[in-house]
């Protein structure tokens, strides 16, 4: 696969993200990660109904794809065992994905997660 080619399947995947789509979200992963990629887009889904996802850089190279995003969301689900807080939280991070054969295979995230758990009312 091409960088150009790799880059297209982030981009599907964080497209289904944002839509709520979990099956073309899911798609997008091999087949090893499919079951468990259902299970917390759907809890991450209930938590922050209204999840947007901005790419603000990608750069690729052979296999990889590393992105750096921006997570704006409303908290309207249990999180983390964290209760509906109704508040608008931002958060950005920085994913590394592996991928074969027009599919993503693994994800490396770095991301202040400390942050986010702040915004949510939560001392970190």
């Amino acid at each position: 696969m091409s960088v150009e080619e790799n880059k297209a399947v982030i981009r599907a995947w964080l497209a289904a993200r944002n839509a709520h789509d979990v099956e073309a979200a899911v798609a997008q992963w091999d087949e090893e990660q499919q079951a468990g990629l259902r299970t917390s887009f759907d809890s991450f889904t209930k938590a922050f109904p209204d999840v947007q996802i901005a790419i603000k850089e990608m750069i690729g190279e052979g296999n990889k794809v590393a992105v750096w995003w921006a997570f704006h969301a409303t908290h309207l689900g249990s999180f983390q065992n964290i209760a509906a807080s109704g508040k608008s939280v931002e958060w950005d991070g920085l994913d590394l994905y592996t991928l074969a054969d027009h599919k993503i295979t693994s994800l490396v995230r770095k991301a202040d997660s400390r942050s986010l758990l702040q915004q949510l009312g939560v001392q970190a």
